[in-house]
């Protein structure tokens, strides 16, 4: 009524109903938790298999629709998760056949609630999972799994993707391309792999490799075309006789009918969901004769969006492809009707002029946004999505498309295809190999901050503005600030900060002066395709705007301590490298130096020492790591590595023991560090663990944790803190530390207790 009543009203009406929407959708997605009591202990947990099973190296992962909680009381099971993410992993309690979707299953499993790392400029994991509606994670454990029920006709859809998916590992050809031919038929994207990731980040065509709303689209409006040219070409000869829709309508019905099926070859992913959503607004519009103005449709669909799943405002995709569409309308709008007559007249050349046109300043202007959300650009990217989007578009995906659906019906008809789309995708990945290569091919940077952002925005506006706008070219001068605009940092001479990154159960720390930069360890490997250098160290630093490291510092051999450091050094180069036992990783590190007591350097007015190993040392692990001094005019840090007792008394005896503001924990907080005289010796005010969240070694051990607080220190858990960030003023002293975890939390966050 109100609508209707007081119209000019209806933007705060819409503001309200939006945020309504989004508190419903909040509440709704939060009702059910994991009590902090629950997580750790053994559950019988009763319910089927709800995606197709992940394979990996160490066994297998997939989501779990949970039925049943048997071994718990209905009212408490009653605000349980209801969908879970395991793992199974391989050891004498893995299936003796793999899970498959629709199974239904009683599994002993152990949970904690969805947690992920907390760091500044890396990904949020959590707010994926919450968007997923998984609440809690875990993995399968002991005896007593069983299928209790083979697959039903619940989640047939995820059976029927399945039986694709093994159609193609089965019939498509043996190499590095079956990968992305089952990714583009039902975006199943586990096996694709790391290396072939990072070469299409470098050249920007990640959207490709997926069921995206560009390879939608193009077969929906492949579908429509059809639909029209056989109702009107061919069907229209029998209308006298025969009454027919008309040909508008039956072409937008296939259209939609085509864009929902190939969503459901997706599994309905949130990204095909969001793609289907616009591309309904479009043939409904089309089937019911309605006349909507591409900013109409646009708008309508992104209200649909985010009507539909507000958390989408989360998700980068989000932005990215509703910003390409947006600019894809104010690029075209209007633009070539005034063309020349030989434009008009030559189709193809036409075709081709607007192609290259929309492609050499679509990927430009999204260049900020690209920026502002990953730190780094591309700038060959113009010319690989030139030939990447019509050649996977317009014949790859039709191709895997004809040969997935001949898998069921004939099988060298669908080894064929298949072949012939395993030759195109190894052309096409010489081609991104070799533009990957070139010099300059890639931009890195400090993200821009929103109103450099904003400012960028309007720039673009101006600079792509159509002809009659006076002095375009002064958009440039909007742009520049992007490029140009420095990260904070340290601002005096003898200042120091301190940034303990949250990379689970490893240490990975970087130390930053006013104009040098030192990382000391590089955190774990966790799989064959995914290590905290990666994850989080890179993202990490590419947020601070570091393009180059001063000194890496690897204090010993450990996965815990060294596993990304390839993932690191590939990203970003570091100027010098010191190590503990650098023997053990000579392909890692082939330029490392050993670390020894005695190797001192100052920059900025901050002195650096390392204090063990000892120049004759022959200690291997834990006791051969670097301990690293670091001595500002505000305060001391102490960085030991996993020393244990023996080189702490060694420390000891040679006085090279200083009371330290910030002290790492030797060892996470193991028994076999921390000794009563190391811990009065040191004295911190702040004790850091780098450990992870419930890790199954109990780090820190309660009675070094104790121990500690005793000593009057404050004990910060980086699994609990997440990244936990010091700022040393050479006047002031150490300021109060940030706690990434709280400073930057969301209410879909998990925001563990220190005692948990």
């Amino acid at each position: 009524m109100c609508w209707r009543r007081w119209p000019r009203y209806r933007g705060l009406y819409a503001a309200l109903l939006g945020i309504c929407c989004a508190v419903f959708w909040g509440n709704w997605r939060l009702h059910t938790v994991l009590p902090e009591d629950l997580a750790g202990r053994d559950l019988g947990v009763e319910g089927y298999i709800a995606t197709i099973p992940d394979t990996h190296e160490r066994g297998l992962r997939f989501d779990f629709a949970v039925m049943a909680y048997p071994d718990i009381s209905q009212d408490l099971a009653a605000g349980l998760p209801r969908l879970l993410r395991l793992s199974w992993y391989d050891s004498a309690t893995s299936p003796r056949q793999s899970p498959l979707p629709g199974e239904y299953w009683r599994l002993k499993v152990r949970l904690k609630p969805a947690h992920g790392f907390m760091n500044p400029g890396t990904f949020d994991y959590e707010a994926l999972l919450c968007g997923q509606g998984i609440r809690a994670t875990g993995y399968v454990r002991g005896d007593g799994n069983q299928r209790l029920r083979a697959a039903s006709g619940r989640f047939i859809l995820q059976r029927l993707r399945h039986s694709i998916l093994s159609r193609i590992r089965a019939l498509a050809p043996a190499g590095a391309y079956t990968g992305l031919i089952s990714a583009l038929a039902i975006g199943y994207q586990s096996d694709i792999t790391r290396e072939q990731w990072q070469l299409l980040a470098d050249t920007g065509t990640t959207h490709l490799i997926s069921i995206s709303g560009l390879h939608i689209s193009m077969v929906a409006g492949l579908c429509c075309w059809l639909a029209f040219w056989l109702h009107a070409g061919l069907l229209s000869r029998f209308a006298t006789r025969y009454p027919l829709w008309p040909a508008q309508r039956t072409a937008a019905t296939a259209g939609l009918c085509s864009a929902l099926v190939y969503c459901a070859l997706a599994g309905f992913s949130l990204p095909t969901v969001r793609s289907l959503l616009m591309l309904s607004v479009v043939f409904c519009a089309l089937f019911f004769y309605r006349l909507l103005r591409p900013w109409q449709s646009l708008l309508t669909a992104l209200a649909l969006v985010v009507a539909f799943d507000p958390f989408a405002l989360n998700n980068v995709s989000f932005w990215l492809s509703f910003s390409a569409v947006a600019v894809l309308v104010y690029l075209l709008s209007g633009r070539f009707r005034s063309k020349k007559t030989e434009w008009r007249a030559a189709g193809w050349r036409r075709g081709l002029y607007r192609w290259g046109f929309v492609q050499l300043a679509l990927v430009p202007a999204l260049i900020p946004l690209t920026l502002f959300w990953f730190g780094r650009t591309a700038l060959t990217a113009t010319l690989a999505n030139f030939i990447a989007i019509p050649l996977v578009s317009c014949i790859v995906v039709p191709l895997i498309l004809l040969a997935a659906a001949a898998a069921f019906i004939n099988q060298i008809a669908a080894v064929s295809l298949f072949t012939a789309a395993a030759l195109l995708l190894q052309w096409l990945w010489q081609v991104l190999q070799w533009l990957a290569a070139l010099p300059y091919g890639q931009w890195s940077q400090y993200p821009p901050p929103p109103a450099l952002l904003a400012l960028a925005v309007c720039g673009l506006l101006w600079l792509l503005a159509p002809r009659g706008v006076p002095a375009r070219w002064a958009g440039i001068a909007c742009l520049l600030p992007v490029f140009w605009h420095q990260p904070p940092g340290p601002p005096a001479e003898g200042d120091a900060w301190l940034t303990v990154l949250d990379v689970g159960q490893g240490t990975a720390a970087v130390v930053r002066t006013r104009r040098h930069v030192l990382l000391y360890d590089t955190g774990p490997r966790f799989s064959r395709d995914f290590d905290a250098g990666s994850a989080v160290v890179v993202p990490y630093l590419r947020a601070q705007g570091v393009r180059v490291l001063d000194m890496l510092v690897v204090s010993h051999s450990d996965n815990d301590h060294q596993g990304g450091v390839e993932a690191v050094l590939r990203a970003i180069p570091a100027r010098r490298v010191l190590a503990g036992e650098p023997a053990r990783y000579p392909q890692a590190l082939p330029s490392a130096g050993p670390c020894g007591r005695g190797q001192r350097w100052q920059w900025d007015g901050v002195s650096f020492e390392i204090l063990a190993p000892a120049p004759d040392s022959t200690a291997r692990g834990n006791n051969a790591s670097c301990v690293l001094s670091i001595e500002t005019p505000g305060g001391a840090i102490l960085l030991p590595g996993d020393i244990e007792r023996e080189v702490e008394e060694y420390l000891l005896s040679e006085s090279g023991l200083h009371p330290a503001d910030i002290l790492l924990l030797p060892h996470h907080g193991s028994r076999s560090s921390s000794t009563p005289d190391f811990v009065a010796a040191v004295h911190p005010r702040y004790a850091v663990a780098t450990a992870d969240y419930r890790n199954r070694y109990g780090f820190p051990a309660a009675d070094v944790a104790a121990r500690y607080r005793e000593a009057g220190a404050r004990l910060l858990v980086t699994g609990y803190t997440g990244a936990v960030e010091f700022r040393l003023d050479h006047a002031l002293g150490v300021a109060e530390p940030v706690l990434y975890r709280q400073a930057g939390r969301r209410y879909w966050q998990h925001i563990p207790l220190p005692g948990d």
